[in-house]
């Protein structure tokens, strides 16, 4: 019997929408009988190629047999507050510049796939401004 299960994420990627209805029926019928796992409805979800899906900051979607990837808004707002508040706690003393700047450097670093080009220039012109002032 196991009663330990490491793997959190399922992504299930299919032409035939009835077949995902088919393989996500049968996975939540053996998480709930065989090791009293719920799936959250608010996280389970079955979506075309072209309404995409979020998963860990970013959206993947199929158009024109492309797979797209972007980075959510949220994160995108997220990141601006982040680097605003770092550059207030550099300025007020409260971080050194190497924090701060390490700070903005993990931002490019993490989202490197997608559009990673924007939140690259999105990083670097929110830094300059906040640091301007």
């Amino acid at each position: 019997m196991v009663t330990h299960i490491s793997t959190r994420y399922f992504i299930l990627i299919h032409p035939d929408k009835q077949k995902l209805i088919d393989a996500y029926n049968y996975i939540k019928y053996e998480l709930e009988t065989k090791y009293m796992l719920v799936l959250n409805p608010k996280k389970t979800m079955i979506v075309t190629n072209k309404e995409g899906f979020v998963f860990l900051g970013y959206r993947f979607r199929v158009i024109n047999k492309k797979t797209i990837i972007n980075i959510c808004q949220k994160n995108k707002k997220n990141i601006k507050k982040k680097i605003k508040e770092n550059a207030w706690l550099y300025k007020h003393h409260y971080i050194s510049f190497e924090q701060a700047f390490c700070s903005m450097a993990s931002y490019i670093n993490n989202y490197r796939y997608g559009n990673s080009t924007y939140i690259k220039r999105l990083v670097e012109n929110k830094w300059f401004d906040e640091f301007r002032k």
